[in-house]
């Protein structure tokens, strides 16, 4: 029982640790001043996306039932 509250206490340590750091991974702030002049100036983008896909067809219709009686095998 020590072990897994020792366990617990671990964890709710590194826990608080990772409510005090900052986040990280945005962008640089020499990404944004790059974005920014690219928005403003009105540039169209170097890579487009590519183009959205056809509409896909319509299923065909059901067929026809058949005129032919079943017959019934025993």
């Amino acid at each position: 029982m020590g072990r897994a509250r020792s366990s617990r206490e671990h964890v709710l340590d590194h826990l608080a640790q990772l409510r005090r750091s900052p986040l990280r991974g945005g962008p640089s702030d020499a990404f944004r001043a790059r974005l920014r002049a690219e928005l403003v100036s009105g540039r169209p983008q170097a890579d487009p996306s590519p183009p959205a896909p056809p509409p896909a067809a319509a299923p065909p219709p059901p067929a026809a039932p058949s005129a032919a009686p079943r017959r019934l095998v025993p």
